[in-house]
């Protein structure tokens, strides 16, 4: 018998990024990708569940599921980006992929 884990609570994190385009925000999500990678390694799960850029208020946004604040600020600072905001999230909603309506959420994540 298998006992489910409880989810991870939920951090968004800001980071001003004035210019930013494309190939910036790809380079973003590649760095915290593997940063969230080795720390998990290291045995701290941390997964980042997604991330949305503002250009016009040079803004971008990462939502992640770990077990505390200062975990996301690790990963964050290993990943060359220091947050500029850090703030813990009620919850998260991913809509249903639409060609897999029984999928938990398009990401297959949830905090």
């Amino acid at each position: 018998m298998t006992i489910a884990a409880e989810p991870l609570p939920c951090y968004l994190v800001e980071w001003y990024r004035p210019g930013l385009d494309r190939q910036q925000l790809d380079n973003i999500v590649a760095d915290v990708d593997r940063s969230s990678v080795l720390i998990t390694a290291e045995g701290t799960p941390i997964r980042c569940v997604y991330t949305l850029a503002v250009p016009t208020d040079e803004v971008v946004f990462g939502v992640f599921a770990a077990c505390s604040p200062e975990v996301v600020a690790l990963v964050c600072q290993r990943a060359g980006m220091p947050v500029s905001r850090l703030t813990a999230a009620i919850a998260t909603a991913v809509p249903k992929h639409r060609e897999n309506p029984d999928s938990d959420s398009v990401l297959g994540l949830s905090c």
